[in-house]
């Protein structure tokens, strides 16, 4: 993602561009945007529930804005942040960030049906990295330790290599 201050402006009205490009007007705010090294791929998080027809979870999302697709087309804005089986999250997704190749995608989230058999570790923890493959459309959780274990304090995505290989937490 990049951070320089020249970018912050533009990243803001891209934003707001991609959240009334829809055909909805959207019911909440957009933030923490990032944006893949051609410019062709942002992902965000919002609160808006109304840019998904399914988006009743009452939870913060991370959303996926693809140029490329036709303006009308569904895949041209969707939702990353879904459980497994296609089952909305049960909790908040924030702090996405993709990477430079648009390959991958990175976010934090409190929910623990991202991905099969995950609520059976741990639910102590406040938040969990997911890894979001758009070569395949899989999740992944990624914040364990060699053992298997969560981490017990929060943690949050920094940024990721440019082919998504490497994620950078604290």
């Amino acid at each position: 993602m990049r951070t320089a201050m020249g970018l912050v402006a533009p990243l803001l009205l891209l934003l707001s561009t991609i959240s009334y490009a829809s055909q909805w007007n959207p019911n909440g705010p957009s933030v923490t945007p990032s944006v893949s090294h051609d410019g062709n791929l942002v992902v965000f998080s919002t609160v808006a529930s109304n840019l998904d027809f399914d988006d009743s979870n009452g939870y913060q999302d991370i959303y996926l804005w693809d140029r490329t697709q036709p303006a009308n087309s569904t895949s041209r804005l969707r939702r990353l942040s879904d459980g497994a089986l296609g089952l909305q999250a049960r909790g908040l997704s924030e702090y996405a960030t993709i990477s430079d190749d648009g390959s991958t995608v990175y976010f934090v989230a409190q929910a623990i049906n991202l991905v099969p058999n995950a609520d059976l570790l741990q639910v102590s923890v406040q938040s969990r990295i997911y890894k979001h493959s758009l070569v395949d459309s899989t999740t992944s959780l990624q914040s364990l330790f060699p053992n298997g274990t969560l981490p017990k304090e929060p943690v949050f995505v920094c940024g990721t290599s440019w082919n998504g290989r490497y994620m950078l937490f604290q």
